[in-house]
């Protein structure tokens, strides 16, 4: 009685160990990240791949711990369940939160750092797909050679101008006044110098 108690004890901390290196093993390929701009066969995908590593892990398992339960229609059986299950999970959840976020909820804020045609192209792609979930804000972005061009596209920016000369405000409220924008200045002091002239030089 006491021998079963003991195996029946060991069982329970290796199965504890296996749900502890399953999660491992699905966060270290990504499945715990966004999936958003993802697509469903990618994440079935990932599913996929996550699961054939945890049954291999399994596998090794069962030769070093000498599980007799462990045998080629169990693997195989329990790859398929896992893996069917866990994909079927996450399409569900998947088309919960894509009706969520249609609906005004899960939203998230995108602001676009750069305003090259790329930038724009990949928020006009965020704008036509409002199931994903993503508010844009506007693009950030110094004044260049293509801003003329991005200030045709109707779309805000926030410019940085790293220094408090009027000249360099002055072109940005030149560009906004052309393009029929309206202006909003906001100044961030960097109260310590020391720290200030570290991140200068």
């Amino acid at each position: 009685c006491f021998l079963s108690m003991r195996v029946k004890v060991l069982n329970i901390f290796l199965l504890l160990g296996l749900f502890l290196v399953w999660h491992g093993v699905f966060s270290m390929l990504g499945l715990y990240r966004s999936e958003r701009l993802s697509d469903w066969k990618s994440e079935v995908k990932d599913v996929l791949w996550a699961t054939s590593w945890g049954t291999l892990v399994i596998v090794v398992a069962g030769l070093v711990f000498q599980i007799r339960m462990v045998t080629p229609v169990f693997l195989f059986t329990f790859w398929a369940a896992a893996t069917f299950l866990t994909a079927t999970s996450r399409l569900a959840m998947r088309c919960l939160l894509r009706l969520l976020r249609l609906s005004g909820r899960n939203l998230r804020h995108m602001l676009v750092v750069g305003t090259n045609p790329r930038a724009v192209q990949f928020a006009r792609m965020i704008e036509g797909k409002p199931e994903l979930g993503y508010r844009l804000i506007g693009f950030v972005d110094e004044q260049w050679a293509g801003s003329k061009t991005f200030n045709k596209t109707g779309l805000s920016v926030v410019a940085d101008s790293v220094n408090p000369i009027l000249l360099t405000r002055q072109a940005w409220r030149d560009v906004a006044e052309r393009s029929g924008a309206k202006v909003i200045e906001i100044e961030v002091i960097c109260s310590d110098k020391e720290q200030h002239r570290q991140r200068v030089e």
